[in-house]
């Protein structure tokens, strides 16, 4: 089971610039109108090469107000602010697209007229957090990347120079070449106009639509959830200002929050006893150290513990760190999952080169505070 947010997704951008860390937004169809319900998420990790090292911007190519708008009442305990591992992030990919829902494409199929099924670019993002596994499937977005610099042979880029296409290097399916139009030179260009995306398209080679086979199935984005939750939108309360604080989901967060203060907490190695014990690093390869790191990072997503790893140290170092260090040593509380408290555990509280940073940071605001190097003053 996962929450599927792809069709109430009107655009997005996310940063994995900074290695074992990726961060980003989403903006949703929510009751209010295209792009006023945001998710923001700061996950632990790395995406697909595509993305590595890449600050990523993406969009609908469609109407934002052809998308799903997002149900308040199946999403009610969706955290805004995910954290968690990383899965599958990546544009890089194909995926057949309907232009219409599946029971008009079934009835016009009956009728021996199906309507055509392209096969367009797909952005699959797959993390998991407090919520569990929650998947972002878009077809045939407009995707674009910020170059590291901002200029170019001494000239600086203008404002709509800064970002990018970029291009899709999967290789298309099968399916999609045998009857596809030939090969030739291509050429598109997409602009935007008070946020309507305009795509024109010129090929040498006139290529006519083509004529899919019945027994190529259609990949579909779903229209559905899988899970009973959703976004909690909350009403105005039209009685008196007592009633509303007694019932105010934020007053309730502050009380649990208090109590959780004075008690210890509960082992992390308890929480996760589940899980089993995890393996020595030494016995396991670098993709098995990555799999059971992540693994043990989105079981405590659950509990709203968040584990960081600094771009100092690699999946193996980090996941000995855990094993060894902080699940055996460290505590949590079962009693905020489900809220908007978080626990954080990090690398850096281990890493010399960490420490070193915040000495020299350290001291260079003490030399600017006591009078030292000026130079940067302006005053």
């Amino acid at each position: 089971m996962a929450y599927r947010l792809g069709n109430c997704v009107v655009s997005g951008s996310l940063d994995n610039r900074r290695r074992n860390r990726t961060v980003g937004t989403l903006s949703l169809w929510a009751p209010d109108g295209p792009g006023s319900g945001a998710v923001r998420f700061e996950l632990t990790g790395d995406c697909n090469p595509d993305f590595r090292g890449k600050k990523i911007r993406f969009w609908c190519r469609q109407d934002p107000w052809k998308c799903t708008p997002v149900d308040p009442v199946l999403f009610s305990k969706f955290q805004w602010l995910q954290i968690g591992a990383t899965g599958t992030m990546t544009a890089s990919g194909w995926v057949r697209s309907m232009p219409c829902d599946v029971g008009e494409y079934l009835r016009r199929k009956e009728l021996g007229e199906p309507p055509p099924t392209p096969w367009v670019r797909r952005l699959y993002l797959e993390w998991y957090g407090q919520n569990g596994r929650v998947v972002v499937e878009m077809a045939d977005p407009l995707v674009e990347q910020r170059p590291d610099k901002d200029e170019v042979d001494g000239r600086r880029l203008a404002p709509d120079e800064i970002w990018v296409p970029l291009p899709n290097l999967a290789v298309m399916p099968d399916a999609a070449l045998r009857n596809g139009p030939p090969a030739g030179l291509g050429i598109t260009r997409i602009s935007r106009d008070e946020g309507a995306a305009h795509i024109e398209h010129w090929s040498k080679v006139a290529g006519k639509s083509p004529e899919w086979d019945e027994e190529d199935c259609c990949e579909t984005m779903e229209n559905g959830f899988e899970d009973n939750d959703a976004i909690n939108w909350r009403e105005e309360s039209e009685t008196g200002w007592e009633e509303e604080y007694e019932e105010d989901p934020c007053v309730e967060e502050m009380e649990r929050m208090d109590a959780c203060l004075e008690e210890t907490g509960t082992p992390l190695c308890d929480l996760l006893k589940d899980m089993g014990k995890p393996p020595a690093a030494d016995t396991l390869d670098d993709g098995a150290v990555e799999a059971q790191l992540k693994s043990i990072i989105g079981q405590l997503a659950l509990f709203n513990i968040a584990f960081d790893i600094c771009e100092h140290f690699t999946p193996r170092e980090a996941y000995r760190i855990l094993t060894e260090k902080i699940l055996p040593n460290e505590c949590g509380h079962p009693t905020l999952a489900g809220t908007g408290w978080i626990t954080h555990f990090a690398t850096h509280e281990f890493c010399r080169e960490c420490d070193v940073g915040l000495e020299d940071d350290g001291r260079d605001e003490q030399d600017t505070t006591t009078g030292g190097s000026q130079d940067d003053v302006p005053f």
